[in-house]
């Protein structure tokens, strides 16, 4: 009776293992390591079987009003290239909503997952300022002139109704998550090229 109760605890121990189902990281509802699996069953590891792509998820429902171009998957969007001094580059998918949406805006909104919102304006006198009423997260801001420079990257606070303009004319603010820019080292004289035309997009 004494020589079985190693092997009972070795067994209780191992099906503890399988019924959590984590990995180290936690990662819930993980595979058992194959060590796991040949104590438990006493059989050998079995072959990994390579995980299925994941499904096309829909957005999640917004809080509030939200323009159209929420639902327009990441990989159909249109995007913008900026160019660093150095000649790196870093392209931003961005929504790119018809002028009757700008005062919406990226509001209604509780992720981004890395894309942006473009405002273009085609004279390049400017535009107005922007402030983040109803934008539930943080925002970068670029504005970029005639030339294609960016003048101006500012910080925008989630809902905060401190209004945020470069004090000179733009052609276009161009939004992106919170440290978007810096990140990809992007500052003030950098350039941005549309890889689509604006103009299409207007109402």
């Amino acid at each position: 009776m004494v020589s079985r109760l190693p092997a009972l605890l070795l067994l209780v121990a191992s099906l503890a293992l399988v019924a959590c189902g984590g990995d180290e990281a936690g990662t819930p509802g993980a595979t058992p390591t194959a060590s796991a699996q040949a104590t438990a069953t006493g059989t050998g590891p079995s072959p990994a079987l390579a995980p299925e792509p994941p499904e096309h998820s829909e957005p999640p429902e917004p809080s509030g009003p939200v323009a159209s171009t929420y639902y327009t998957p990441t990989e159909d969007l249109p995007v913008v290239r900026f160019t660093r001094a150095d000649g790196g580059t870093a392209d931003l998918s961005v929504e790119a909503p018809p002028t009757s949406e700008y005062t919406i805006g990226l509001s209604g909104r509780e992720h981004l997952d890395g894309r942006g919102m473009v405002f273009y304006y085609p004279d390049a006198s400017g535009g107005p300022g922007f402030w983040m009423r109803n934008t539930h997260i943080d925002l970068d801001i670029a504005f970029v002139d005639g030339e294609g420079r960016i003048i101006a990257i500012r910080q925008m606070e989630a809902e905060s109704e401190e209004i945020h303009h470069p004090g000179a004319p733009y052609l276009a603010g161009i939004e992106a998550p919170l440290d978007w820019y810096a990140v990809n080292g992007l500052a003030e004289g950098d350039r941005a090229e549309f890889l689509f035309d604006p103009l299409d997009y207007l109402e």
